[in-house]
């Protein structure tokens, strides 16, 4: 039934989020080009809305609260900017799509006993990722902002574009598909059926949407 185990990021699901901003996105595109080539070798894809390998794209996600701690962001108010803390962060994946629908219920019991009513979901995930997860670094970058935008972003973290080239060169498969299913806990009463996609390529440029803004600015580029 329950297992004793934590399960931060669910905690946090943003179910069916997307956003737009003054750039276009890629996102529906990439997840009808990610459904048809999962685990499929690059030899063998199939190309869908003008994307296929080497495909240059951009699409718009979000970096959550969860994320966006690790970071280990400080701001610096003599100068108005937020400087990233950790200099080993990376931003190397980015969540484009998320959408959970409640499939049904049932009574759980812990191993002491407690019972409670247990909720069933499907959940889908869209994932744009660099291949290297080490090459994207963003560790000391500094951004300038306002205070409020600072603490808007701690609590609600922030939305994100990728410009992505489709395909990397350490990955044979372009589009990594996986299938699980997330046990409930006494503190997360949620049984969740999760399909994630992973799209590999190698991401060229980050931006970051700050809060009450339209215009991205960027946070990270490849040199």
């Amino acid at each position: 039934m329950f297992e004793n185990r934590v399960r931060l990021i669910s905690v946090f699901l943003m179910c069916g989020f997307q956003f737009t901003s003054a750039m276009a996105s890629d996102n529906n595109a990439l997840m009808l080009f990610a459904r048809q080539n999962a685990q499929k070798f690059k030899s063998e894809l199939v190309e869908l809305k003008g994307i296929t390998l080497d495909s240059k794209i951009t699409v718009q996600g979000a970096v959550d609260k969860i994320e966006f701690m690790y970071f280990r962001a400080k701001y610096r108010p003599e100068d108005g900017e937020m400087v990233i803390g950790s200099e080993v962060a990376t931003l190397n994946h980015l969540k484009i799509f998320e959408s959970c629908k409640t499939t049904g219920s049932f009574v759980g019991q812990n191993a002491y006993g407690a019972k409670t009513t247990v909720r069933r979901q499907k959940c889908e995930r869209f994932f744009a990722q660099d291949g290297n997860p080490a090459a994207v670094r963003i560790g000391g970058s500094r951004i300038k902002m306002t205070p409020s935008q600072f603490r808007a972003m701690n609590s609600g973290g922030v939305k994100a574009e990728f410009d992505l080239l489709v395909g990397h060169p350490n990955e044979d498969i372009v589009v990594r598909y996986d299938e699980s299913i997330d046990s409930a806990t006494v503190r997360y009463p949620t049984e969740s059926h999760m399909k994630v996609w992973s799209v590999y390529g190698r991401v060229e440029e980050i931006r970051w949407v700050l809060p009450g803004e339209a215009q991205a600015i960027q946070i990270w580029r490849r040199q």
